[in-house]
């Protein structure tokens, strides 16, 4: 074994160790630990859990919403005696309110519930948008200090040959050099970035690092009355589709309060000294008033209308973004398919092939890192290429589940 080839063995050991090292630095986070996490503290999800969870227990309005009042007067009914009346009013409400009232609360609670669960949905994307936008950085940070590594060992090769660089490759080299640490320090920025993203999502600190082992190509989780050929939007259009059955709900409620309402009472009276007065009584309640102006009424009618337009609207938008987000993942997988069975079997023979040839001294440094450039180029782009394709993949689940 030649001495070029022993210490490139050498090298390559000490960088293996070196990744090693950092690894155990750093507590592997994956991704169904940050969902679970985030679930778990995330307190603006925590409050919109609470939003349902209030409105699901708000009964009052099964019953008569007006108070139990209770009177009692006290004052002269003749010049010698003092005399009192003690009166109580039961409200009994309106039978046609308290029943529009239990379907109105359903459809609240529903509401209420489709929308924590959108809002659930909606942080559990943003979070995996950022994993994998955390996690793919690295990849690619990985690949820059692969080829810086190369990058110095072959440099201390070409000196171990005594062959002497002049001025111009030195500064090639220098410039290379200063060029890939650059783009290693900007994959280490956008790293600190998405950590300290997840770090809020999840209201908790940690020395992170992605895991490797997240499938490079995200499973997008499919409803069972969905099939992958024919995804439609879910809880998006849902929570439209809710809030017209509220607003709906909203409109039978406040008709039916404009029913007469029950009372009933009893009293307790002295007259000039004679106690024993009593007796009950029984009226009704009319909101004369709104029957005259019909200003809730057309307030409710233009609430229905515009929840309408909204899920109108939703509607037709949200599937046309749903079929232009199926095209460019159409997209992105025909280019991915093709870097995967063509151009990443090219890089790897490129890479492999350039190696020998340069350890057989066949061919220059400068060739050595012109096509190991060529190579870190390519694997870059087929993450980039990945990355695009899994953030799509999560924007499609979010839209369909």
């Amino acid at each position: 074994m030649s001495r070029t080839t022993g210490f490139f063995i050498v090298g390559i050991y000490f960088l293996c160790l070196s990744l090693k090292a950092q690894e155990q630095m750093f507590n592997v986070l994956t991704l169904e630990q940050a969902v679970e996490i985030l679930e778990k503290n995330n307190p603006l999800l925590e409050n919109s859990r609470l939003n349902a969870e209030v409105i699901r227990n708000n009964k009052s309005g099964w019953l008569p919403a007006d108070p139990v009042s209770l009177h009692f007067f006290y004052g002269n009914t003749s010049d010698t005696q003092n005399d009192y009346v003690f009166e109580s009013q039961v409200p009994l409400g309106s039978i046609p309110s308290m029943l529009r009232y239990r379907e109105y609360h359903r459809q609240e609670t529903k509401l209420a519930e489709v929308l924590y669960r959108a809002d659930k949905l909606e942080m559990t994307k943003h979070l995996k948008t950022i994993y994998y936008q955390w996690l793919f950085a690295d990849k690619k940070k990985l690949v820059l200090e692969n080829f810086l590594e190369f990058f110095k060992q072959y440099h201390v090769f070409e000196n171990l040959r005594n062959e002497n660089l002049n001025y111009l490759q030195e500064m090639e080299f220098d410039m290379l050099l200063h060029g890939v640490e650059n783009d290693v320090r900007m994959m280490e920025a956008e790293m600190r970035t998405y950590h300290s993203q997840i770090s809020e999502l999840l209201m908790q600190e940690g020395e992170w690092r992605p895991d490797h082992n997240t499938n490079e190509i995200y499973v997008i989780h499919f409803p069972e009355e969905k099939t992958e050929e024919f995804p439609g939007p879910g809880l998006l259009l849902d929570k439209w589709i809710e809030n017209l059955e509220a607003a709906k709900a909203k409109g039978n409620y406040d008709r039916a309060a404009l029913f007469p309402s029950l009372f009933v009472g009893a009293f307790n009276q002295r007259i000039v000294g004679t106690i024993g007065f009593q007796g009950v009584y029984a009226g009704l309640n009319i909101p004369l008033w709104d029957w005259i102006s019909g200003k809730q009424k057309r307030e409710n009618e233009l609430n229905i209308s515009k929840a309408s337009n909204h899920l109108t609207w939703h509607e037709f938008s949200l599937q046309k973004q749903l079929d232009e987000l199926i095209n460019q993942m159409d997209a992105q997988h025909f280019t991915l398919q093709y870097q995967y069975a063509r151009v990443l079997p090219y890089a790897y023979e490129l890479k492999k092939n350039t190696l020998e040839r340069y350890l057989d001294m066949e061919i220059s440094i400068e060739e050595l890192f012109e096509n190991l450039l060529k190579v870190s180029e390519l694997d870059l782009s087929y993450l980039e290429t990945l990355e695009k394709y899994n953030l799509l993949a999560i924007e499609l689940e979010y839209m369909i589940l």
